[in-house]
């Protein structure tokens, strides 16, 4: 390719140069190189490594927090700046429609999708378009008027699609997580939702008896009501589960199988027993 190119001159000598002089290995990607280079010249770009790419594609999965987030477009994303970075998304200078005034964050406001970042693409304009995103499907989803069939605001709405979010592991279990949470809140019930407390620890899944307990606004196995702010990134999905919940009386679920549904219920012994059934059969940790 060196010598088709007009990059080197003789490709069995430069072959045989290598030998001596290369590097043992070559990265796959795109190089820069001159025409007629001398062949330390050509070895020199190759032991340079592929030039850096004029974009990437990163995906931000469902279910992400803004801490998780910002871990990904760092390692992903070579020419953010990790200051820049850091300001954009925590900063509290670039805000959503949707984020309330006295709210400083934007978790669970940058939608999760993948996106092309060119080399041009500057931190706060990335972090504007994913609330950009996110606003595109808010209006695809109705969330203002659904909101409001609820008595709730757009954000509380939100709010409840993010755990959904991190509690259902199949499909068909989102509209009834999200039946049980507007059960719970109807009958004035804490919601009990061991994912705000994975979020008021800082992420750890594996819960203690005194994670159960922390003192957090977060952990509604303590305090009744909405945690304060969202706690992932809700897709599609959820959101739509979270406007259109499945009908049904049940107040309880827990997890039924490794393939991740939930058995739901209404009453109390059924589901004491639901939960000895799933700690025999090693399903909860």
């Amino acid at each position: 390719l060196l010598h088709d190119g007009g990059v080197v001159s003789n490709e069995t000598l430069f072959e045989q140069y290598l030998k001596v002089k290369g590097p043992s290995k070559y990265q796959t990607g795109s190089y820069a190189f001159a025409r007629h280079m001398s062949f330390a010249e050509a070895v020199q770009a190759l032991k340079k490594g592929p030039i850096p790419p004029s974009f990437v594609q990163v995906t931000l999965p469902e279910g992400l927090t803004i801490a998780e987030i910002r871990i990904r477009l760092k390692e992903a994303v070579p020419w953010f700046v990790p200051a820049a970075l850091d300001a954009a998304l925590t900063g509290n200078t670039i805000r959503s429609k949707y984020q309330p005034g006295n709210v400083a964050t934007l978790e669970g406001l940058l939608f999760p999708e993948t996106y092309r970042f060119e080399e041009a693409s500057t931190e706060p304009a990335a972090v504007s378009r994913m609330i950009k995103q996110f606003d595109t499907v808010a209006s695809e989803v109705k969330l203002d008027s659904g909101a409001a069939k609820f008595g709730l605001s757009p954000y509380q709405v939100i709010i409840i699609a993010s755990m959904i979010e991190r509690e259902a592991r199949v499909a068909e279990d989102r509209g009834k997580i999200a039946r049980v949470i507007y059960n719970r809140i109807a009958a004035k019930m804490r919601l009990d939702i061991d994912a705000t407390v994975v979020y008021a620890v800082g992420g750890r899944t594996s819960l203690t008896k005194a994670d159960l307990e922390v003192d957090s606004p977060y952990n509604t196995r303590r305090f009744k009501g909405l945690p304060p702010t969202p706690i992932a990134a809700p897709g599609k999905a959820s959101l739509e589960a979270a406007l259109n919940p499945t009908e049904g009386p049940w107040l309880y679920y827990v997890l039924a199988d490794r393939d991740g549904r939930h058995y739901f219920t209404a009453d109390a012994d059924d589901f004491d027993r639901a939960v000895a059934d799933s700690e025999a059969a090693g399903l909860l940790r």
